[in-house]
């Protein structure tokens, strides 16, 4: 008889200040597949900008996370806007928990 052992979904738990973040595995090959793939083209720096703009009224966070997100590349830019749910809506400050996000990705 043959059994398959179950993996647990959870690929990385960060605790933040603002609480835990579970990140789900992806399927074998996304990661790499989403760095690779082609950021769709916006029609000026002004829509990355505004939204961006959007995700930190949403997010709010100090202007140091900000700015490193800002910095960023844009398929991280692209994932952490698309991706990231902060764990408690209304909160004042999602600084480490985007902070926390921007380095998993990196790392990926």
């Amino acid at each position: 008889a043959t059994t398959t052992s179950k993996q647990s979904p959870v690929a990385s738990v960060i605790k933040t200040a603002g609480g835990t973040i579970k990140l789900l595995k992806p399927s074998p090959g996304v990661m790499q597949a989403t760095k690779q793939e082609e950021i769709p083209a916006t029609n000026s720096s002004e829509d990355s900008e505004a939204a961006l703009a959007r995700f930190f009224k949403q997010y709010p966070c100090d202007e140091g996370a900000r700015d490193y997100l800002e910095r960023s590349q844009p398929w991280i830019k692209s994932r952490v806007m698309r991706d990231f749910r902060g764990r408690t809506e209304g909160a004042p400050d999602y600084s480490p928990s985007v902070v926390a996000f921007v380095n998993l990705l990196k790392r990926h």
